[in-house]
């Protein structure tokens, strides 16, 4: 497990999950950075995976134009395949989940394809 997902947000933790100080604690980590930035608490974890697009409720295109083409879908896979008609656009392809405030992102796609927490 890297990635673990609570009521409001997605966190990256330790490979070891649980700090040895405190076993009802995951160590949460810098997002780009192996460093501890905190912990939290082994109850308030909803879901946990090794990817963050398994955790995240939808996908969103967004393209420089934002207001004529916008995507919300829940299948990565799709927006990746229909990105051939996007080709002369930027875009940005982003990963979010809902919560009580409403969608929120939480991941954005690099340039090599990968969801990188925001």
């Amino acid at each position: 497990m890297k990635y673990i997902r609570t009521k409001n947000y997605v966190f990256r933790v330790a490979e070891d999950i649980m700090l040895a100080t405190s076993p009802m604690r995951y160590a949460v980590l810098d997002k780009k950075e192996d460093i501890r930035i905190g912990s939290i608490c082994v109850n308030d974890a909803i879901a946990q995976s090794d990817t963050i697009e398994e955790l995240c409720d939808e996908f969103v295109c967004r393209t420089e134009l934002d207001s004529v083409h916008k995507w919300f879908v829940d299948d990565l896979e799709y927006i990746i395949k229909e990105l051939d008609w996007l080709k002369e656009e930027q875009y940005n392809i982003y990963g979010a989940i809902w919560t009580d405030k409403g969608l929120i992102y939480v991941a954005k796609m690099n340039e090599d394809g990968v969801l990188c927490l925001l």
